[in-house]
């Protein structure tokens, strides 16, 4: 009944021609651009709920480095996810090029200024778990529904806290409105991908109602082929081990979506506004996972996965109250719960089930007060409190279920008005959190100053952040889930710190614009595992590997530099590069599995008229630097041979992929998405020792021997998407 309920809303989603980057784009009451000013106008009437909805633009007037990417560019650039659409569209933010999902491998290689520490929000709700980490993606709801993305670059802990070391994706979705109308969407494209969604908005007398529903089917491609690689390896791999073959990942979700607002018209000048959402996602993977067998000279069928199934259950919720008290003060207080819950099924060769609907997850809630305070000459200050409730448990990993634990943070940040220079902006702020196990004050200082009758600013920041241990770094149990699993949890860490400083500088004109960017890390009480430091494990040879806060210090830079050129005649040139480099104690990181240095695009769009019909075209190019791995030489045991030191190196591609819509009148859309077009064949993961492939050698002389390009290795690492094709159809009314 549940699924028939969501299919009931689960039709489409609306094409509008827009440009490709959104620095021009006009969304109904919003100015969004993605370069130079950045800023987001919106009628509303009542200030305080832009406490929060026009957070990310305030903290672009004062400094920081915000993209926003408005809903109809997304649904523009044709990708069937948000994950896919932001991995193209968004300078300086790393995914792995072309996968169709996050939730499958990806999302621990997303990286933002040089880091894949940060923080992703629905509506404001944090995702990441306390506990956890972060467990969902940019990809959490569908495309359909979103009205823009805000991507904030660089340590934004003073506002949001834990895991905003490497910035802040916000995903927002479309309002409630009174005037009724809606859109529905049908797609469908390779490998048998079925998408479907629908919203309808409206009221009366006030009240404003939205209904959301998407369902997506995807049956896969295949992503790893381990009789392939077993065949070449250079020692025997029984038959029995790899019946397998070319394996496919598939995934099913399921969206649904509810969103009510209201304004009260209260004693003048107070005027208020109650605001309520409510999501439920709902996933099911099933995922190859290659086999474990480390290279053994015979290996056990226990140590081959057949499948590993995961079924995600996510709600998500929030009910805010924001009120004018007079026209100098105003606040807001939300009230936001999150839940995730996941059970894992893993089949071996030998017919046994190492978890079998093994459940883990994590239930959040909280409450956030915000102030602001404007004083008559126009210095304003924010402030506020937040408390968070949080408590999980991981049966897969064995951990002890949290009890519920509780995070208290106060802050205040301070913005002066200077009359003899009223458009340099500048802020000054500081955030205390209390937690029983640590305590963390952070602090920045942040400024932008416009130049050349404001055509060109520059910006600067400097400041503190910091990042809570997770669950499985502090209680993680050697010999689980398998009993060569090595890593130690450690109770005693401390959270992980880092300093910050960027600099940005940026221009626009009549037809093109650029942003420049540069940042600097340094990471101090770094949380990582120490091999041989942990208790013995007579099982496997050797002590375990335990988590340590080290004394080392960890240095992130790097730098993004994107611009565009046009509109002119409809035409548009835009590109990035983004450089970003790692250096542990004094040493560049050369050979660091899943970044590559260098990433980057080069996009070409077209948006115009054929005959009377609105019609736009979109080349993207998407650039992946050179990766590299390298593990030390092995001697060798008795279950396996001796491997020398080598290193493998991948990455060093360019994917292009052509977008297509025509709209015949105003409410039909028809769009073609054309990815991977030249089907390129690479992997966004190597098999290294994390997966226990990495000492997998070619059989000398054998068709794999030798090859050092990214093709070479396609049969050794998790693949990206071939070529695909998605057509969609949307009507709004």
């Amino acid at each position: 009944m549940r699924k028939l309920m969501m299919l009931f809303f689960c039709f489409g989603v609306v094409y509008v021609a827009q440009p490709l980057w959104a620095q021009s784009g006009e969304t109904e009451g919003q100015d969004v651009r993605s370069l130079g000013e950045i800023e987001i106008q919106v009628e509303e009437p009542v200030k305080a709920r832009l406490l929060e909805n026009k957070l990310s633009s305030d903290l672009g007037e004062y400094g920081q480095r915000v993209q926003i990417i408005d809903g109809q560019t997304l649904v523009d650039s044709g990708y069937p996810t948000l994950y896919q659409a932001l991995s193209k569209l968004v300078p300086g933010l790393y995914f792995p090029t072309n996968t169709h999902s996050a939730q499958i491998m990806g999302d621990t290689q997303m990286r933002m200024n040089g880091s894949t520490d940060f923080l992703v929000l629905l509506d404001g709700v944090r995702l990441n778990n306390r506990l956890f980490g972060r467990t969902s993606s940019p990809d959490v709801i569908g495309v359909h529904i979103v009205d823009h993305v805000e991507i904030l670059s660089g340590g934004e802990g003073l506002f949001y806290g834990t895991d905003a070391t490497g910035g802040v994706i916000n995903v927002v979705t479309k309002a409630a409105t009174e005037k009724k109308g809606g859109s529905v969407r049908l797609s469908y494209g390779s490998y048998n991908n079925k998408d479907a969604s629908a919203y309808v908005t409206g009221g009366a007398g006030g009240h404003k109602f939205l209904i959301y529903g998407h369902m997506e089917d995807f049956d896969g491609y295949p992503i790893v082929d381990d009789e392939k690689v077993w065949q070449n390896a250079a020692f025997a791999v029984p038959a029995m081990l790899h019946p397998i073959g070319g394996r496919e990942w598939s995934q099913k979700r399921y969206n649904f979506g509810f969103k009510y607002s209201k304004e009260f018209d209260l004693h003048r000048p107070s005027s208020g506004a109650l605001d309520f959402g409510f999501f439920k996602n709902d996933r099911e993977i099933l995922t190859p996972s290659p086999c474990l067998n480390s290279g053994k000279v015979t290996p056990l069928p226990s140590d081959c996965s057949v499948y590993d199934e995961y079924v995600f259950y996510e709600t998500i919720s929030f009910l805010k109250w924001s009120q004018d008290i007079t026209d100098q003060y105003n606040f807001s207080i939300k009230f936001y719960y999150h839940e995730q819950w996941a059970e894992q099924t893993a089949l071996r060769a030998n017919g046994v089930y190492s978890a079998q609907n093994t459940e883990y997850g994590f239930e959040d809630w909280g409450i956030h007060l915000m102030n602001s305070f404007t004083f008559e000459q126009g210095t304003k200050i924010l402030f506020g409190v937040e408390y968070q409730n949080y408590w999980g448990k991981d049966d897969l990993m064995r951990t002890p279920a949290t009890p519920h634990e509780e995070i208290v943070a106060i802050y205040a940040s301070l913005r002066p008005h200077f009359d003899f220079w009223p458009g340099w902006k500048t802020s000054m702020g500081l955030r205390y959190t209390y937690n029983k196990d640590a305590k963390s004050t952070i602090w920045n200082v942040t400024s932008k100053m416009p130049f050349f009758n404001d055509t060109m600013y520059f910006s600067s920041r400097v400041g503190t952040s910091f990042k809570l241990p997770t669950t499985s770094q502090l209680f993680a149990i050697p010999g689980v889930p398998t009993p060569t699993s090595r890593t130690e949890g450690n109770p005693g860490l401390k959270p992980q710190k880092s300093m910050y400083v960027n600099l940005g500088l940026g221009g626009k004109w009549l037809y093109g614009g650029f942003d420049a960017y540069a940042f600097w890390e340094t990471i101090t009480d770094n949380i990582r595992t120490v091999t041989g430091s942990g208790i013995p494990m007579p099982s496997v040879g050797g002590n375990a590997n335990k988590y340590q806060n080290m004394d080392e210090k960890t240095r992130q830079r790097g730098y993004t530099f994107n611009g565009h050129l046009g509109p002119y005649s409809g035409l548009t040139l835009s590109g990035s590069i983004t450089k970003q480099v790692r250096i542990v104690d004094g040493k560049k990181a050369e050979y660091e599995n899943l970044f590559p240095e260098y990433f980057g695009n080069v996009n070409l769009r077209w948006d115009g008229n054929i005959g009377d019909w609105k019609t736009g075209i979109g080349l993207v190019n998407t650039y992946t630097g050179k990766m590299k791995y390298e593990w030390a030489a092995a001697s060798a045991t008795a279950s396996r041979p001796a491997s020398p030191r080598a290193v493998r190196s991948y990455g060093d591609y360019w994917i292009s992929d052509l977008n297509f819509h025509v709209k015949p009148n105003e409410q039909l859309t028809v769009s073609l998405e054309l990815s991977n077009i030249f089907n390129k064949q690479t992997i966004y993961n190597y098999q290294t020792s994390r997966v226990h492939l990495g000492r997998v050698l070619p059989i000398p002389g054998g068709p794999l021997d030798g090859l050092q390009s990214s093709d070479g290795y396609y049969y050794f690492g998790y693949r990206n998407a071939p070529f695909t094709a998605t057509l969609s159809v949307t009507y709004d009314f």
